[in-house]
């Protein structure tokens, strides 16, 4: 089925997947005044609208796109900052060398 819904993703002009403790989301943006977020299946589950913007460019869309899913991290119930986590486990802080 996974191959299936990769027709999904024809002529998109955009695609960002990124993971986290809620799943994989993949975005993609076929060039119009919004884009879709599949599932890991590539089962579509939301579409935002841009429609405020006459002609969306790529670098809104990716602006955007990284917005989105700064909302989606802030409400992740526990995040693992690697840096504090090895700074505690090793006692070596590895952002001031």
């Amino acid at each position: 089925m996974l191959v299936q819904n990769l027709l999904n993703l024809n002529n998109a002009k955009l695609v960002k997947v990124y993971t986290s403790e809620g799943g994989t989301r993949v975005y993609a943006w076929f060039g119009t005044k919004g884009y879709e977020i599949y599932d890991e299946n590539l089962n579509a589950i939301d579409f935002i609208s841009m429609a405020g913007l006459e002609n969306p460019s790529e670098a809104k869309v990716r602006k955007s796109i990284e917005n989105k899913e700064d909302e989606i991290f802030s409400e992740e119930y526990f995040t693992d900052d690697f840096f504090y986590s090895h700074d505690f486990d090793t006692g070596e802080d590895l952002e001031t060398q």
